[in-house]
Formats: C-alpha cells, structure tokens, sequence
C-alpha cells in the first residue's frame, strides 16, 4: 500500500481496505455467535411463546462455534468464487480496453445476482443448526430445500435488502474518484461511505436473519 497512505490525506483512501479486513475477522470470530443467538432469541418470542433466555442462547452458540465457523469459511469461499470467477471470464472473453470497463459492471452485476442465490440458499443454515440441532452440511441441505419451497419471499428479502448494500460497496470501491470529482478538499467523506455501509449492513443483517428465520420457525413450529 506505500508509506504515504500513513499520512494525511492519503489515509483515508487506505481506510476500505483496512476495514475490510477488519471485518473479515470480525465475521469468522464474532459473528456466526451473535446471528446464532438472534435466531434462538426469535425461535423463543415466536414459536415457544417464552421470554428471551439471552446468556442461555449465547451458550448455545458457543458450543457451536466450530460448525458455525466452517459455514462462515463456506460462505467467505463462495463469496470469494462468485467475486472472482466473473472478472476472469471477462478478462479472458474481453479484449479491448472499452469493453473491458464494460465487461467488468457486468461481471460485478452477475457477480451480485450469484451472490443473492446463494445467501438466500444458506441464510436459513444457523436456524436448522442452533434450533433443531441437525449437522452443518445437513443444515446447509435443508435450508437450500427451504429456499425452494418459499423462493419468491427469500429471494426478494435478501435483494431488497442486499441491493443497497450493493450500491455502498461500488461508492467504496470509486471512493478515489468520488472524491476527487465531488469532494477534493475534504477526504474525510470516506468516512461517512464506510460508515453508511457499515450501519446499513447491520441493520439488513438483521432484518434479513429475523425475517427469514421468523418464517422458517413459524412454518416447521406449525408442523
């Protein structure tokens, strides 16, 4: 990254990086615990009618961290795919430097789509595994079978929500170019970027987890 990003103003350009990473560590250490307790924490208001048990949902999470850290490097891997796949078929199909920049927005549109499917496809897994207490892959099993049998609400909740984030990331990724176009003199507003996205991302977490989870546990709590 260079010296220079350790001064100001250059700082702030080196700031998406850093806290990506930073929340790339966050997530494989912390968050599959605290989705896992929110989904026992719904499971408890909605299904068993009961009062939120908070430090005995935290237990339950934690005695699952490892299955619930293996289905975060399975998401993270199919993160990473759907990421990367696109933009090296385009590198590979695209050969001038006008279709290239073309190319790459459709990778990164194709890119999202992927990345919708396969949330909706998983974002029942922590419910199957803290809830009824099956195994990860037969967890991942019965939340994509799930995902089909209600695909228009899954598929809807996730991209309503997912879109905007969408939309963060790509005013992150040009935060270099937003700034020099619409705020030269002020460098700082990469802060309000990664803040608006990071506030957003977990407020739709959450919404998403409790939505989806609040149908799943209703219908298998009916049956």
């Amino acid at each position: 990254m260079g010296e220079h990003f350790l001064h100001y103003p250059l700082n702030f350009l080196a700031l998406p990086r850093l806290v990506f990473l930073g929340r790339v560590f966050i997530y494989l250490a912390f968050a599959g615990v605290s989705i896992a307790a929110t989904v026992a924490a719904v499971f408890q208001k909605e299904v068993e009618k009961s009062s939120v048990r908070y430090w005995g949902n935290f237990n339950r999470a934690v005695r699952k961290i490892p299955a619930l850290f293996m289905l975060g490097i399975i998401y993270a891997i199919g993160l990473f795919l759907i990421y990367i796949i696109p933009k090296l078929i385009v590198l590979h199909l695209v050969g001038s430097e006008r279709f290239l920049t073309i190319g790459y927005y459709g990778a990164y549109f194709f890119s999202f789509i992927f990345f919708v499917v396969m949330e909706s496809a998983l974002v029942y897994a922590v419910a199957f595994l803290i809830v009824y207490k099956h195994g990860l892959f037969s967890s991942i099993k019965k939340s994509t079978l799930f995902f089909k049998n209600h695909f228009a609400f899954t598929l809807f909740l996730v991209f309503s929500f997912r879109v905007i984030n969408f939309a963060l990331v790509l005013a992150k990724f040009k935060i270099v170019s937003i700034i020099n176009k619409f705020f030269p003199f002020f460098p700082e507003f990469t802060l309000v970027i990664l803040g608006a996205e990071i506030f957003f991302l977990l407020i739709s977490n959450y919404f998403i987890i409790a939505s989806a989870c609040h149908l799943l546990l209703t219908k298998e709590g009916n049956k």
